[in-house]
């Protein structure tokens, strides 16, 4: 019985390893709603694991002007970075063979679910990707009713 728990433990110790592994060899993309209390550059690593399953989301009332921040990084350099907004490719100011790549970007202000996607591929050919996704809803009414 004890033999089969420390079978069981190896696995499962063996799993996390590769796992980790296997996530830290790919370059660090996010693509986050730019707000007051946007940490730049690299997020505490819990919340940057959410982001990986959970995708940014964010509904804004009225077609007010917003931000998104975009940041990849790669110790081994990152070879390319391709952002796409709404299905479309979005030309952005990368220049090959550089560690990091951050970017402001001026968020789509008509109403409706906007999608962004950022992929970087490393030196190495490792790929990661970052989505976020911005609901811009028109204000409601202030018609009044009885005047």
């Amino acid at each position: 019985m004890k033999m089969k728990k420390v079978i069981v433990w190896v696995v499962i110790i063996g799993a996390i390893i590769g796992g980790l592994a296997f996530w830290t060899n790919k370059p660090y993309t996010s693509v986050q709603y730019l707000g007051s209390t946007t940490q730049k550059g690299r997020q505490n690593p819990i919340i940057y694991a959410a982001s990986k399953i959970f995708a940014q989301r964010k509904q804004l009332t009225g077609n007010d002007p917003y931000k998104l921040y975009l940041f990849a990084d790669d110790p081994d350099g990152l070879k390319s970075v391709k952002f796409i907004v709404d299905g479309k490719e979005v030309k952005t100011p990368f220049e090959g063979d550089s560690k990091t790549f951050e970017k402001e970007y001026d968020g789509v202000t008509e109403y409706g679910l906007h999608t962004y996607h950022l992929t970087a591929t490393d030196s190495k050919g490792n790929t990661s990707s970052a989505d976020a996704m911005v609901n811009v809803v028109p204000p409601a009414s202030t018609v009044g009713v009885g005047f």
